[in-house]
C-alpha cells in the first residue's frame, strides 16, 4: 500500500523519536544532551538524518553541547525555566552538530515568489502543528510518570510508618534478652574488623543527582575506615557504575526492589548473602548509605551503622523499660532467643533503609518530572504563539488576495467601454 507524503513523513519522524529514546543501560545521556536532543526532535532536525546515522548524530550533539558554558549547564540541571537566549544558543550548537549528517540541499525552481512564500508558510504551519502535537504527547508521558512517582512515594512512606510498631516490639525483646548480660565476648585488639558498606541507589534514570550524592557519601565513608578491609555492596546498577568509576571494588551487587512486597525477599537475599550478618559477628562492621526524604520534600544522603553490636548499642537497647508491670520471661536459651531477635533487628533496619531509599528515588524523579513539565509548558506556549502568528499571517495574506481580486474586478467593471 502506498502512503501519502504526510503519513510517510509522520512515520519517519516517529522512527527517529524511537531511535533517540534508546539509551545504553550503563551509559545514560547527560541532562544537557537529553534537552538538546528533545529540542532537535521538536524542530524536526533529525528527520533529515538517515536512521543508520542516528547514533552518530546523537553522539555529535553530546560532544558539542558538552562545551556549553558552565552557567548554562547549571540552569539546564536546575529547576528554572529556559530563557529564549538559552534555547537559541542550544539550537545553534545542535544545527552545527547535525550539519555533517544533513543531505545537500536540492536545487528547487520556484514558480512565483508569492506562491512559493505561501507554500512555505503552509508547510511551516503544518510543521508547527506536528511539533505541538509531539510536545503534547511528551507532556502526557511526563504527567503519567509524575502520578506514578507520587503514588510510589506514598506507598513506601506508609510501609515505613507501619514498620514503627514492629521495630519497637523487636527493640523491647532485645532489651529483655541482653539486660544484664554481655552481648558477645570481648575480642583482642589485634584482630581487625571487616567493614561492609551497603549503598542504596537506583536502577533507572531521570533522578537527577540522586545516585551521585549517595555514591560520594559512600566513597568518603570508605576512605575514613582505617580499622580493616572495606567491602562495598551496591543496590542498583546506576550507583554501582558510579562506585566502579570511583575506583571501588564491588563485592556484591543487587537489583532495586520494584515494590513493597519485593523488599521482603530482597532483605532476605541480602542477609543470606553473608551469614556473618545473621551471626552478628563483632568482626563485621555494617554501614547503610541511602537517601531519605526531608521535610521540604527534597532528599539527603544518610549513613547508618548497624553492626557491630557493641556496648553503645547494648546501652541504647536496654534504656527503654518494659511498658507493663509484668516482666517477660525468656523460654528458650538466651543465645537462641538473642540470635533470633538480632536477625529481626537487622531485617527491620534493612527494610526501613530500602523503603526510605525508594521513597527518596521517587521523590527525585517527581522533581525531575515537574521540571520537565514546566519546560514542556514553556515550549508549547512558544510553539503555540508562533503557530497563531503564522496562521494569522496566512489568513491576512488570503484576505489581501481576495481584496486585491475584488478591486481588480471592480476596476474592470467601472472601466468605460
Amino acid at each position: 500500500m502506498r502512503l501519502d507524503a504526510a503519513t510517510a513523513k509522520t512515520l519517519a519522524h516517529g522512527r527517529r523519536i524511537r531511535a533517540t529514546l534508546k539509551q545504553a543501560e550503563r551509559a545514560p545521556q547527560p541532562v544537557e544532551q537529553q534537552i538538546a536532543t528533545l529540542l532537535a526532535l521538536g524542530a524536526e532536525l533529525f528527520d533529515l538524518v538517515a536512521l543508520l546515522h542516528m547514533d552518530a548524530a546523537q553522539t555529535a550533539i553530546g560532544t558539542t553541547v558538552s562545551t556549553l558554558p558552565t552557567h548554562l549547564i547549571d540552569r539546564l540541571s536546575g529547576t528554572g525555566k529556559l530563557a529564549g537566549t538559552d534555547r537559541s544558543a542550544i539550537m545553534a550548537m545542535v544545527h552545527t552538530a547535525l550539519e555533517p549528517f544533513m543531505p545537500p540541499p536540492a536545487n528547487i525552481r520556484s514558480a512565483s515568489p508569492r506562491r512559493h512564500c505561501a507554500g512555505t508558510m503552509s508547510a511551516t504551519i503544518a510543521g508547527l502543528h506536528r511539533k505541538i502535537a509531539t510536545a503534547g504527547d511528551l507532556q502526557s508521558v511526563v504527567r503519567a510518570m509524575k502520578a506514578l512517582a507520587a503514588a510510589s512515594i506514598a506507598q513506601y512512606e506508609r510501609s515505613v510508618a507501619a514498620l514503627a510498631d514492629y521495630q519497637r516490639t523487636v527493640s523491647l525483646g532485645l532489651g529483655v534478652c541482653i539486660r544484664g548480660q554481655a552481648v558477645v565476648p570481648t575480642l583482642p585488639d589485634r584482630r581487625q574488623r571487616t567493614i561492609k558498606i551497603v549503598v542504596f541507589g537506583s536502577d533507572q534514570g531521570l533522578v537527577r543527582r540522586y545516585n551521585d550524592i549517595v555514591a560520594d557519601l559512600a566513597t568518603s565513608l570508605a576512605a575514613g575506615q582505617a580499622s580493616g578491609p572495606v567491602a562495598i555492596w551496591t543496590v542498583g546498577q546506576r550507583v554501582r557504575e558510579l562506585m566502579v568509576d570511583s575506583g571501588k571494588a564491588i563485592e556484591n551487587s543487587f537489583d532495586v526492589p520494584s515494590s513493597v512486597d519485593a523488599i521482603n525477599s530482597f532483605v532476605g537475599q541480602l542477609l543470606v548473602a553473608d551469614e556473618a550478618l545473621l551471626a552478628a559477628d563483632r568482626l563485621i562492621g555494617l554501614h547503610l548509605v541511602y537517601n531519605e526524604i526531608t521535610a521540604s520534600a527534597a532528599h539527603r544522603p544518610v549513613s547508618v551503622q548497624l553492626l557491630p553490636l557493641d556496648d553503645a548499642w547494648r546501652e541504647s537497647e536496654t534504656a527503654e523499660a518494659w511498658p507493663t508491670s509484668g516482666l517477660p520471661e525468656v523460654l528458650a536459651t538466651d543465645a537462641e532467643t538473642l540470635a533470633a531477635f538480632v536477625r529481626k533487628y537487622l531485617f527491620v533496619l534493612l527494610f526501613r533503609a530500602c523503603a526510605k531509599s525508594l521513597a527518596g528515588e521517587n521523590s527525585s524523579r517527581l522533581s525531575a518530572m515537574q521540571r520537565a513539565e514546566k519546560n514542556i509548558d514553556g515550549l508549547r506556549d512558544t510553539l503555540g504563539g508562533e503557530f497563531h502568528r503564522l496562521r494569522q499571517a496566512s489568513i491576512d495574506e488570503e484576505l489581501f488576495d481576495v481584496v486585491a481580486g475584488y478591486e481588480a474586478l471592480r476596476s474592470d467593471t467601472n472601466r468605460p467601454n
